[in-house]
């Protein structure tokens, strides 16, 4: 019997960190039932900003819009320590650091849940980035779009003189 020929691959470079991002969004809220067991409501990678005011501004004005972030982070012992910061990076390029987040694995599955109430500093339309930086390394990035749409006043049906 012939050998099928084989196509050798490289081996995979093993990742240079004892922790790992085991998921990392942006949501509206997460619930943490008496189980432990995690519910993440509502996930989010693009917000609608619409406006219906006959004033409203042509470009999206500076502001903040509240989300919660939700990380993940696992390592193959118990006890390990760092500090999670998640980095904002506007379309514009201006990235602003998040305050640290300091944390500790624990458990039979080493690991620990962080949620974040994020205010975004919102500098106009366009995709933010959220980078997920662990004892100040980046491990992953969060993608958030942002749309702003102005529409028209909305118009009662029928003529109320009627």
């Amino acid at each position: 019997m012939e050998e099928a020929e084989s196509t050798a691959r490289p081996e995979p470079r093993p990742l240079e960190s004892d922790i790992y991002v085991a998921a990392a969004l942006l949501c509206d809220n997460v619930l943490i039932e008496k189980d432990d067991t995690v519910s993440i409501i509502r996930v989010v990678d693009r917000l609608a900003l619409t406006v219906t005011e006959p004033d409203a501004p042509e470009v999206l004005p500076a502001g903040f819009v509240p989300l919660t972030g939700f990380v993940t982070l696992r390592s193959e012992r118990a006890g390990m320590e760092g500090v999670l910061r998640l980095d904002q990076v506007a379309p514009d390029g201006h990235r602003s650091a998040g305050p640290d987040e300091p944390f500790v694995t624990s458990g039979d599955h080493p690991g620990v849940n962080v949620i974040l109430d994020l205010m975004l500093r919102l500098r106009g339309e366009g995709r933010y980035w959220l980078d997920v930086v662990v004892n100040e390394r980046v491990m992953s990035r969060m993608p958030l779009r942002i749309v702003y749409q102005r529409l028209p006043p909305a118009v009662p049906d029928g003529d109320p003189t009627e």
